[in-house]
């Protein structure tokens, strides 16, 4: 009866990792590269806004309906503030020629010395970081260990732009909402 237990283990083992039994696939594009989920986003134009690009915003739904994304831009300005419901927001601006913009924000970051960053997602031009107080060293405990932050760029011909969260943070989800947005940008021709 023993040699018949071993022999089921060993078998239940084998058909669990023959089928996959690990990571579900996940769609690749043809570089390789995971594909991002956008279900339950939406395709936002923003030509009207003076940005040739378009840009997917995820559909918050409440008691009455779901809510539209609010545009903030002055005309001939360069910063847009995009909302979508009282969680979700993020701040374009446009940097002109200056470039590197990911890896200057980071050394940003590295200097503030009461501040600890962990990067918990880098792909491409799109960074999800979570910002701790440092005090003597030391990470503070604090009720704010939980807010997330995310800063990417993109380029419109030879104009570079960044695309950031508010300095208050984002929860995890609308954290990693934000990061596929940032990475669903695509500068119309």
């Amino acid at each position: 009866m023993k040699k018949f237990a071993i022999l089921f283990a060993i078998v239940s083992v084998g058909l669990l990792t023959s089928c996959g039994g690990g990571e579900e696939d996940k769609p690749k594009k043809d570089s390789g590269e995971e594909q991002m989920d956008l279900e339950g986003f939406e395709e936002l134009d923003l030509s009207s806004y003076d940005l040739n690009i378009t840009i997917s915003l995820p559909t918050k739904e409440t008691a009455v309906g779901t809510v539209k994304p609010h545009i903030e831009h002055e005309d001939g300005g360069f910063k847009w503030f995009v909302t979508v419901g009282p969680t979700f927001g993020m701040t374009i601006e446009d940097f002109g020629s200056e470039s590197n913009l990911v890896e200057r924000h980071k050394e940003r970051l590295a200097e503030k010395e009461f501040f600890h960053v962990e990067y918990l997602k880098e792909e491409g031009n799109v960074l999800l970081y979570k910002r701790l107080l440092k005090y003597d060293g030391k990470v503070e405990e604090t009720e704010k260990k939980d807010i997330y932050f995310v800063f990417g760029a993109f380029q419109i011909g030879n104009v570079n732009y960044i695309v950031k969260s508010s300095e208050e943070g984002l929860f995890k989800p609308e954290a990693e909402e934000l990061m596929n947005t940032i990475k669903s940008i695509k500068v119309k021709e």
